[in-house]
């Protein structure tokens, strides 16, 4: 009996010891994804470090340096002073416009019976997959004071004896600005009303409430904290933004923050000191933004009213629903119709007076784009070649970061995740300084190597989040069941992983690449001769062409970003999330 009343010898399982576990932490795949991550992290850094350093330097004489904080006494100087309010001004503003007309757009396709709302989902975008660049150059056909379609228009009327409508002023800037931001507030807020329960709505309707009343009481406010960070991120992308300011006002002496930068930089002789300066203070302000957009999402979230299933029945508009259908076609008229209208009249017509006369029609700009001496068809095999072959790098390298974060957990995974965000609050301006002065005297400089290596390190943020959402879609079930099973880690990859990825991973793809095609300000900064992308040859064209040239290379690049955004459409919409994909990569 003594043996049997006996103790077992049994002990629970000891933990491993802490020589066991360091060597599960560090084995030869965690150390190896670990040195990937870092080494990506220090791409990203080095031209952000460049350009603090730069803004702390003085040149003496032709190649010396000396600390000082010179460049940042000259931030007092009041033309900078007048630049930094312009920036401001116009950046509040643009986000007004795009806040407002995006909201009531998304709120119409999203949550009413508003006729045709299906293809107004889809034809709201359509500003997204142009460019401002493209529009600014648009309505510089419609609203100029003297020679605009619009202007011309309404003297003939007898409306105005001036201009209606001035595009080189500032408020011209904040319209043309703001309805091309549109659709980034479409995006961001369309999720947080698509997840809304609508009984609340309903039981508004059924106390009484009119159509508006419960828009303004009951879904805006739940929505608040997605229209929040939508209104944040249109004004970081406005306060940014090069291409309109410089195509409206800089030849009217409106000049901003991102103007300054590029005078400083492109101006004879360049001064990169004072220009890393200036772009330490917009990475400062846009820096501030992002914080406040990320504390606004994190503190409330997009809102869920409940976890039941319900069906979404759209809101009555009612006497007010024909109204709303005239708002939305306005909004296309002005954001898409009439620019595109416009370029393709001036570029089949022989000469551009402000009229049109359709007896004076030609082929003759088109044919000038290709013929002797152009530069754009250099321009497009540029930007076709960069745009392809960066899209490959920037998901490659999302995909193994995507491992190496979520999948292995290497160590300190965190803090690489907040270092690998970091470009999304750097300006393309201020990393194209930084690029340009950390690889000025290297062989990189004048190549499409430079600008490719910008483009990785500015867009690998959101195409490491596009990637993300979809690995995290694949449970990893599958990966444990597949190494149950004996297989390795590529087969695993290649035949489990790979197929069920391959839609997000195609559609990031065509997402980065339709934004490497409309990419400007670092490519203006960092192109030399022969390495001109499209987007700056078309800027160029602007100052050197006709404009009937100009209108055909305008109406060329419209062509290809959206046939490359109807790719990009049909793809996602196979699997129903063209809007989310979008949404994620912001």
């Amino acid at each position: 009996m003594a043996s049997v009343m006996e103790p077992t010898s049994r002990t629970p399982e000891a933990a491993p010891p802490r020589s066991r576990r360091a060597l599960v932490r560090f084995t030869p795949e965690r150390i190896a994804l670990t040195l990937f991550t870092l080494a990506v992290v220090a791409l990203i850094a080095a031209p952000l470090v460049e350009v603090v350093i730069r803004s702390l330097e003085k040149q003496t004489g032709l190649t010396g340096h000396v600390w000082s904080g010179a460049n940042y006494q000259q931030l007092k100087a009041s033309e900078i002073l007048s630049s930094a309010r312009n920036s401001v001004v116009i950046a509040l503003g643009s986000m007004a416009v795009a806040t407002v007309i995006g909201v009531g757009l998304s709120w119409l396709v999203t949550r009413t019976d508003l006729p045709l709302r299906r293809a107004f989902e889809i034809l709201n975008l359509i500003p997204f997959f142009l460019s401002p660049l493209i529009g600014s150059i648009a309505w510089t056909y419609l609203a100029d004071p003297r020679t605009g379609f619009i202007n011309r228009l309404a003297r003939s009327a007898g409306i105005s004896h001036g201009a209606v409508f001035n595009v080189y002023s500032t408020l011209g800037i904040i319209v043309v600005l703001g309805l091309f931001l549109v659709p980034f507030v479409i995006l961001l807020t369309g999720a947080a009303f698509r997840q809304m329960d609508s009984s609340l709505e309903h039981a508004a309707a059924a106390c009484g409430a009119s159509g508006w009343r419960t828009a303004v009481r009951v879904t805006l406010p739940l929505a608040s904290p997605a229209i929040m960070a939508a209104a944040i991120l249109t004004f970081v992308m406005a306060i940014e933004d090069l291409s309109v300011p410089l195509v409206l006002g800089y030849g009217n002496g409106i000049q901003t923050l991102s103007t300054r930068i590029y005078d400083a930089v492109q101006t004879f002789p360049p001064n990169y000191n004072f220009g890393a300066a200036l772009g330490c203070v917009m990475m400062l302000i846009t820096a501030l933004c992002l914080y406040l957009q990320r504390r606004a999402m994190r503190d409330r979230g997009y809102v869920t009213v409940t976890g039941k299933g319900s069906r979404a029945e759209p809101l009555r508009l009612g006497r007010i629903r024909w109204w709303a259908f005239a708002a939305e076609l306005v909004y296309l008229l002005f954001a898409a119709l009439l620019p595109i209208g416009i370029l393709t009249l001036i570029a089949f017509s022989k000469r551009w007076t402000g009229t049109v006369d359709f007896g004076d029609l030609t082929l003759d700009n088109f044919r000038a784009l290709f013929g002797k001496g152009s530069i754009v068809r250099t321009a497009f095999l540029n930007s076709l070649e960069l745009s392809a072959l960066c899209a490959c790098v920037v998901v490659a390298l999302s995909v193994v970061l995507v491992h190496a974060i979520e999948r292995a957990r290497i160590t300190g995974r965190r803090l690489f995740e907040v270092c690998l965000t970091i470009p999304v609050a750097v300006p393309g301006l201020v990393l194209g300084v930084g690029l340009l002065t950390l690889l000025l005297k290297t062989s990189l400089f004048g190549t499409l190597w430079i600008i490719g290596v910008a483009y990785v390190v500015r867009f690998l943020p959101f195409a490491h989040r596009s990637v993300s959402a979809a690995f995290l879609s694949v449970h990893t079930e599958l990966e444990e069941a597949a190494r149950t099973s004996g297989a390795s880690l590529g087969r695993y990859v290649f035949r489990v992983l790979l197929p069920l990825v391959r839609p997000g991973l195609v559609s990031g793809w065509l997402l980065v690449f339709l934004t490497f095609m409309r990419e400007l300000p670092m490519s203006a900064l960092l192109q030399t001769t022969g390495t001109q992308t499209l987007s700056v040859a078309l800027l160029n064209s602007r100052s050197f062409d006709s404009p009937g040239v100009t209108a055909a290379f305008t109406l060329l690049q419209a062509a290809v970003l959206l046939v490359a955004a109807a790719v990009f459409w049909t793809i996602t919409t196979r699997r129903d999330g063209a809007s989310s994909d979008m949404a994620a990569g912001l």
